[in-house]
């Protein structure tokens, strides 16, 4: 949440950095929902639905580190 709101109120060429943290931080996240999984700490619905909310999540930062990177946002 710190990442995505320096991300947000970031100058131009300070946004990538945040960004690359948020994106890092998702990997993360994913790796633990596939972790949890394995030693059946969540059941299959579970990590389903967790893993296409993260999924989601990873989408919208790359889209975000995109535009920032062509220079839009």
């Amino acid at each position: 949440m710190e990442q995505t709101g320096q991300a947000l109120y970031a100058r131009q060429p300070l946004k990538e950095p945040h960004i690359l943290k948020i994106i890092g931080t998702i990997q993360t996240v994913q790796l633990f929902i596939r972790l949890a999984l394995d030693e059946n700490i969540i059941n299959e619905h579970q990590f389903f639905a967790w893993s296409d909310q993260v999924e989601e999540l990873s989408r919208m930062a790359g889209g975000w580190l995109a535009s920032v990177r062509a220079g839009s946002n």
